[in-house]
């Protein structure tokens, strides 16, 4: 039985923000990150791991972990932001897939929230549940 491998599922996750072309037409590539940004043009999406629980038993291999999505723009009103997450739900929520080390993945939406730091920048943080499991 193998090992879950949340380096696999990161690199996944990155590939398919990375990879849609409606997201990337907003923000940029290098804008999608799993890091904090410095001196970066908004928008931005900082994506990262939290909360993460190994479930496995004699059987079955598996892991719990929330992907976090933090979101800023800098547009006047939450139009931009708005679009961002609508891209986001499409592209992940209900979203399987299989990484290569054999872990089938769910991602499930389970919260959002925006958060109105002044008047022009906007932040949305968008929590998606992710079960990975072996396939064998």
């Amino acid at each position: 039985m193998s090992t879950v491998q949340l380096s696999d599922f990161q690199i996944e996750l990155f590939s398919t923000l990375h990879g849609d072309a409606p997201l990337t037409a907003i923000v940029p590539v290098a804008s999608i990150n799993n890091h904090m940004p410095q001196d970066e043009p908004l928008p931005y999406i900082y994506a990262h791991l939290s909360n993460a629980a190994d479930w496995s038993c004699k059987d079955l291999v598996g892991f719990d972990v929330d992907v976090v999505l933090d979101v800023w723009t800098e547009n006047h009103g939450d139009l931009q932001l708005l679009q961002i997450q609508a891209l986001l739900m499409t592209l992940l929520n209900r979203n399987t897939f299989t990484l290569p080390t054999g872990q089938n993945v769910l991602l499930q939406h389970s919260a959002s929230f925006f958060l109105r730091e002044d008047d022009q920048t906007h932040h949305l943080s968008a929590t998606f549940r992710a079960l990975l499991t072996n396939t064998a």
